[in-house]
């Protein structure tokens, strides 16, 4: 039988990576808002949200964009 791990339990498996792969982008998380988990509804998949800012000194090539901005090119 598969274990059915917690939120919490989920995240703390990702934390390191999430902390990794947000800085290799020159993002911090913002501790303001808490990060969100959408599991899939057959309970197989998920997807973790965090907010996140530029660091300091960090420039972003990127420009903000709408998403009916994104859809219009792509």
């Amino acid at each position: 039988k598969r274990d059915n791990p917690t939120n919490q339990q989920l995240f703390n498996t990702h934390a390191q990576q999430i902390r990794t792969f947000l800085w290799k982008d020159g993002l911090q998380p913002l501790e303001i808002m808490e990060p969100r988990i959408i599991r899939a509804k057959n309970q197989n998949g998920y997807r973790i949200m965090i907010t996140c800012q530029p660091r300091p000194g960090v420039v972003l090539a990127e420009s903000t964009q709408t998403l009916q901005q994104i859809i219009k090119t792509n």
